[in-house]
C-alpha cells in the first residue's frame, strides 16, 4: 500500500506544479518521451521473460477487444436515442474501449499485486490493448475527426513496428523468453522500471482536468460508467467463462479485471483533441476518471480478493 500512497503523493505535484509553477508547454510531451522510449521498455524487458506463456494470456488479449465490441454497440445504441452528434461519438468511441493500462496501470498493478503480478499486466497492456490503440483509434479519427487520419494497414503496421514498447514486446517474447539477466543489466533495467510511476503519475497530474460543459455531462456520465464499472465487470463475467477454460489461474483473472477497471488513456485523449472530438469531453473524461479511479481500483482489488475466483 506504500506504492498506493507514492502514486497519490505524484500526482498532487503534478497537480501543484501545473497550477503553481511556469512549466515549459511541451513538458508533458518531453515526459511522455521519456517514458516511451525508456522506462515502457525497461519494464517489458525485465518482467516479461518471467512469465511462462500458456493459454492463460489469452484473458488479458482477449477482454480489451470484448470491451470494445460492446463499446461500439453501446455507442451507437445511445447516440441514436440521445442524438448525440458526431464529434461526440467519435470521442466516446476512443475515451471508451482504451485504457490507461501502462502509466496509472502498471504502478497499480505493482502496488497490489506485487511483482508477480506484472507480466499479466504487460499482456493486456501491450498485446490486448496497444493492439486496440494501434488498429482501432486512426480508424475512428479516419472517420469522426476534423482532419481524418491514414488508416491503411501499412500506416498501421508502420507505428506498430516503431513504437518502443511493442519492439521490446517482440524482442522479449522472440528471444529473451526464460532469460536470466546478469545482475548489472537486471539492476538497471530495475531502477529504470521505478521510475514509471513517480514520472507517469506526475504527467497525468500535470494534465489533470474535470471541468465540463452542461451538454457534455451525459457522454460523461456515460463514458466514466462505462470505463470504471462495466468494463471490469464484463472483463470479470468474461474470466469467469473462460478462465477454467484456458487454465487461468486466480492471479490471472485477478490482473485482468484490475487492469479492465482502468480509466481512459491519455494518449487516447490527446488523439480525440487534436482531431477536434469534443476537446473538453476527452479533458474532462481523463481528469475525473484518474480521480474517481483512486476511489474505485482499491475497491475493486479488495473485491477480487473477496470473490473466490
Amino acid at each position: 500500500m506504500q506504492s498506493f500512497f507514492v502514486i497519490g503523493a505524484f500526482i498532487a505535484l503534478g497537480v501543484l506544479a501545473r497550477r503553481f509553477l511556469t512549466l515549459p508547454d511541451r513538458a508533458p510531451f518531453w515526459i511522455n518521451r521519456l517514458i516511451i522510449f525508456l522506462v515502457l521498455p525497461a519494464v517489458i524487458l525485465r518482467q516479461l521473460p518471467r512469465l511462462e506463456l500458456g493459454t492463460e494470456v489469452l484473458l488479458p488479449v482477449i477482454s480489451p477487444w470484448l470491451f470494445f465490441v460492446f463499446t461500439l454497440l453501446a455507442v451507437r445504441l445511445f447516440a441514436a436515442r440521445l442524438h448525440w452528434p458526431r464529434e461526440v461519438q467519435g470521442a466516446l468511441l476512443l475515451l471508451v474501449p482504451l485504457a490507461n493500462t501502462s502509466y496509472l496501470g502498471f504502478p497499480m498493478t505493482r502496488a497490489f499485486f506485487g511483482e508477480a503480478g506484472m507480466p499479466y499486466a504487460i499482456v493486456f497492456d501491450q498485446v490486448g490493448n496497444g493492439l486496440l490503440l494501434a488498429i482501432v483509434a486512426p480508424v475512428v479519427l479516419a472517420r469522426f475527426g476534423a482532419q481524418g487520419a491514414d488508416a491503411s494497414w501499412r500506416a498501421i503496421g508502420r507505428r506498430l513496428i516503431t513504437f518502443p514498447p511493442f519492439v521490446a514486446l517482440c524482442v522479449t517474447l522472440l528471444f529473451l523468453r526464460g532469460v536470466v539477466y546478469p545482475d548489472w543489466l537486471d539492476t538497471t533495467l530495475s531502477l529504470l522500471g521505478q521510475a514509471m510511476a513517480p514520472l507517469a503519475m506526475f504527467i497525468i497530474g500535470l494534465q489533470l482536468s474535470g471541468r465540463v460543459a452542461r451538454e457534455l455531462r451525459g457522454p460523461l456520465a456515460f463514458a466514466l460508467a462505462m470505463k470504471l464499472l462495466v468494463a471490469p465487470v464484463l472483463a470479470l463475467l468474461l474470466c469467469l467463462v473462460a478462465a477454467p477454460l484456458f487454465g487461468a489461474g486466480t492471479l490471472a483473472v485477478r490482473v485482468t479485471v484490475f487492469e479492465a477497471a482502468m480509466p481512459t488513456m491519455v494518449t487516447a485523449a490527446i488523439m480525440g483533441m487534436a482531431a477536434g472530438l469534443a476537446p473538453r469531453l476527452c479533458a474532462a473524461a481523463v481528469g475525473l476518471g484518474l480521480g474517481l479511479s483512486l476511489i474505485t481500483l482499491p475497491l475493486w482489488f479488495l473485491l477480487l480478493r473477496w470473490l473466490p475466483l
